[in-house]
């Protein structure tokens, strides 16, 4: 006999687009965490054998916490630069409050960047 009763109030269920939003947000997160957990694995080895060479005097180069900095702010410019070339395109198209959604993007992208830029890693 099913545990049903009629009185209970009944949950409440999203709608499609909600769930949607749920899922892609969940999604997200997973994807984030894993290429995170992956980033500090890499970085983990890397630095080691960086900190190695540093105590046998040996050349290193840039430091393993440089060269991912450097990447970031890679990613960070790219996709400024791609909400910059989106931004033109709807304005082009009249689109002026979707294209201002992607210049307030963007500018947080090079805010971000240059908040970035000046996190020193190399005298670690």
């Amino acid at each position: 006999m099913p545990d049903h009763n009629p009185d209970a109030t009944p949950l409440l269920q999203p709608d499609d687009d909600e769930l949607n939003a749920q899922l892609r947000s969940a999604r997200d997160e997973l994807t984030i965490r894993s290429r995170t957990r992956t980033l500090c694995l890499q970085l983990q080895q890397d630095w080691e054998i960086y900190r190695k060479a540093r105590l046998d005097d040996a050349d290193t180069g840039s430091s393993p916490v440089n060269t991912l900095k450097l990447e970031a702010m890679a990613i960070i410019s790219a996709l400024a630069d791609f909400h910059c070339c989106a931004a033109h395109g709807l304005m082009e198209q009249g689109e002026d409050e979707t294209a201002h959604n992607w210049t307030l993007d963007e500018g947080m992208l090079r805010a971000a960047y240059i908040q970035l830029a000046h996190i020193d890693t190399e005298t670690l």
